[in-house]
């Protein structure tokens, strides 16, 4: 049998090789040998993160990494900068405490910017607190600006104005607002630091957790990932950003305390443009109410241009819906003695009928009175059991096509599933 060394491979079948190995696995065949380590260690720094607690022991500094990190990178730039392709900045990768207070150490963000500004072939980065490090050290919006293949962006944290994020980030495609104090509310940036119309031309997808007012731009997809209360302004603001930012994919969750006519029924006014509507109530676990929700929603969308529609339930469902128990029955009073019981058989037998509770409809018919109700509707998802873990063998939301018979729906099959959702996703402005 013939021996053939790992590294005899040529660079392409090894480069593929490596991409089915961990970070961490490619670190521990860098170390073997000096071919090795020239071998593994583009796959070692492609993907980055810095900081976490996870990364340090407690009594280094916590920006100890960062530095580090940086130094070498910038020991070579010209070798070792070119295979950096996505990078994570947690908060503490730049902090040091000064008088038991935690701050931003200027010259950590220096080095962090060096880096930044010279990986070319950067697309992709988390950031946090990065409002901070452009307050320590103005240079990185310009530094981050250069990546001209940064396109996925993901911000956590306090965050600059929408104005310095277009200048920071001018070919992104894909911008991600995580948990923060600067984006968790309707009005968290303010309103002289608008977007101009002509920012962000590649820009095609935004996913935050409230509405940013501030966009003043189409955006191909757009997702809402807190739960819509019934607060005016909350919907009120939900409403204008949708229409501001015209979206062709539209993606939201609607508390079940929000009534009919305060938000899904005003769907129709401020999104023309929606080809694929998908909507997830969240806080209600019976099934019955569930699937009853969806049979209403198909007629009040009725106007709209839908090519495909998903309704769920963000909440986990029962049938029967799921009650309190009850109280326990306060302690009864002695049973008085009778003198003389009545006879058994004098007496009259009372019969009580059962009425059983009535099953809610399938899914299947939840999706033929949807389809009935939009006419340009080809794709329904339905998904009444709420959150489901495939990993455990939980099933996806169950997708049909509506035909024009009658408006009847069939089921596509599973393996379908998850090609049908990522088409509709995928839905431009001139897709029919």
């Amino acid at each position: 049998m013939t021996t053939i060394n790992l590294l005899d491979l040529n660079h392409d079948i090894l480069s593929l090789v490596l991409l089915l190995i961990t970070p961490h696995d490619a670190s521990q065949l860098a170390i073997t040998s000096r071919r090795a380590y020239a071998v593994a260690m583009p796959r070692v720094i492609a993907h980055v993160s810095l900081g976490g607690a996870f990364h340090k022991p407690a009594s280094s500094p916590a920006n100890l990494q960062l530095r580090r990190f940086c130094s070498w990178m910038l020991e070579d730039p010209k070798q070792r900068l070119l295979h950096l392709h996505s990078l994570d900045v947690r908060r503490d990768a730049v902090r040091v405490r000064v008088d038991g207070i935690w701050t931003v150490d200027k010259q950590s963000v220096r080095l962090l910017t060096q880096v930044i500004a010279d990986a070319v072939h950067l697309h992709a980065a988390t950031i946090w607190g990065l409002s901070a490090l452009v307050t320590a050290y103005p240079p990185i919006v310009r530094a981050l600006a250069s990546c001209k293949q940064l396109n996925r962006v993901t911000l956590g944290g306090d965050v600059p104005p929408l104005s310095t994020l277009a200048q920071a980030f001018p070919t992104v495609r894909f911008l991600h607002f995580v948990g923060g104090a600067d984006v968790s509310g309707p009005d968290s940036f303010a309103k002289d630091n608008a977007t101009p119309d002509h920012a962000w031309p590649r820009l095609d997808h935004v996913d935050s957790g409230h509405p940013i007012l501030d966009f003043a731009c189409s955006i191909r997809r757009v997702d809402l990932r807190s739960p819509l209360t019934p607060d005016v302004e909350t919907l009120e603001n939900a409403l204008e950003y949708i229409r501001r930012t015209e979206p062709i994919v539209l993606s939201c969750v609607v508390d079940v305390s929000v009534a009919d006519e305060e938000f899904v029924a005003r769907i129709p006014e401020v999104a023309c443009s929606v080809r694929y509507l998908d909507i997830a109530l969240h806080g209600c676990e019976s099934l019955a109410s569930v699937t009853a929700w969806m049979m209403r929603v198909g007629p009040l969308l009725a106007t709209l241009p839908l090519i495909g529609l998903s309704l769920s339930s963000s909440t986990p469902t029962s049938f029967p819906s799921p009650f309190s128990s009850p109280a326990a029955s306060p302690p009864s009073s002695p049973r008085p003695v009778f003198a003389e019981l009545p006879d058994v058989d004098s007496l009259t037998p009372v019969v009580v009928p059962i009425v059983a509770r009535a099953e809610p409809p399938t899914t299947g018919k939840v999706a033929t009175r949807v389809a009935t109700s939009i006419s340009s509707l080809a794709y329904v998802g339905i998904n009444t059991s709420g959150p489901i873990d495939l990993a455990e063998g939980g099933s996806p939301t169950e997708w049909f096509v509506a035909t024009s018979q009658g408006g009847r729906s069939h089921k596509f099959p599973v393996n379908e599933c998850q090609r049908v959702e990522r088409l509709l996703q995928g839905l431009n402005r001139y897709d029919r």
